[in-house]
């Protein structure tokens, strides 16, 4: 199996931070919220993100 290519990770507390990160950002993003489906594109199916939005700092 091919190592996935490296991606920066970006951690925003909150959606307005998000929304702003894929504005500055510009294509290539993709939201991490869980990030099975994402793994598995990124694994299996040679998915090469530019960036990665984590979700997982915002309040439940």
């Amino acid at each position: 199996m091919k190592r996935p290519e490296p991606f920066e990770v970006f951690q925003p507390a909150s959606i307005p931070e998000a929304r702003e990160l894929f504005r500055k950002n510009g294509p290539g993003g993709y939201f991490l919220a869980g990030g099975t489906d994402l793994v598995i594109a990124i694994k299996e199916k040679g998915l090469v993100p530019r960036y990665v939005v984590d979700l997982g700092r915002f309040p439940r």
